[in-house]
């Protein structure tokens, strides 16, 4: 079951003017959401995010930017810092959390289901390589 917390703004800025990162955001303000399971978090000021890693050729069915940015934003953070969960008192980096938490969120922000899972599988399939990168922030 969904429960509805406060849905927090976002304010980003384009990076679009840097050669390195033309598709990032930049964070302006922090932004604080509680979990489903509870556990409150902070996105900080200056993080960055692409929003959706959308293939171009999707981008027509899935635009990398939409009703999904704050589902996206939080699965960005929670893979940047491998966010762990509590595993019978056992602190453990949870890549399937992270991923169910979008889906979460995704439902929670208005995005159809077949959205939703759509980019639920999508990150079940494709993230293992981004979960194994190191960290950027």
């Amino acid at each position: 079951m969904i429960v509805n917390p406060s849905i927090p703004d976002i304010v980003v800025r384009s990076l679009y003017s840097d050669p390195q990162r033309p598709w990032a955001w930049i964070l302006v303000k922090a932004v604080d959401v509680t979990l489903s399971n509870g556990d409150k978090v902070v996105i900080p000021e200056n993080f960055t995010t692409d929003f959706a890693t959308v293939p171009r050729l999707l981008w027509g069915i899935i635009p990398t930017i939409g009703n999904h940015n704050l589902a996206t934003l939080i699965h960005d953070h929670l893979y940047n810092v491998r966010y762990s969960v509590n595993h019978n008192k056992d602190w453990k980096a949870d890549r399937l959390f992270c991923d169910r938490e979008l889906l979460y969120w995704l439902k929670l922000t208005g995005s159809s289901n077949i959205k939703a899972y759509a980019m639920y599988w999508a990150v079940r399939i494709g993230g293992r390589k981004w979960w194994r990168l190191p960290n950027e922030t």
